[in-house]
């Protein structure tokens, strides 16, 4: 019952920073897919920690694309 309720809480607060970043305009496509990887992550791990911590590998192990 209580990993349900962190697993509840830690996706309202991945929601909540979308929320706020379309609020001010800087919701980017990139910020949208990796918002919707680390709720896909916090379901199928039941653990925000582990969910956050491949989210952030999986983002660094992309190719970066150089714009200017």
């Amino acid at each position: 019952m209580r990993t349900t309720a962190i697993m509840e809480r830690a996706i309202a607060e991945v929601e909540t920073l979308r929320t706020k970043m379309r609020e001010l305009g800087s919701c980017t496509p990139a910020l949208e897919k990796f918002a919707d990887e680390v709720i896909a992550l916090i379901i199928v791990c039941g653990s925000p920690k582990i969910a956050v911590e491949t989210a952030i590998c999986n983002l660094l192990n992309e190719p970066s694309e150089v714009t200017g």
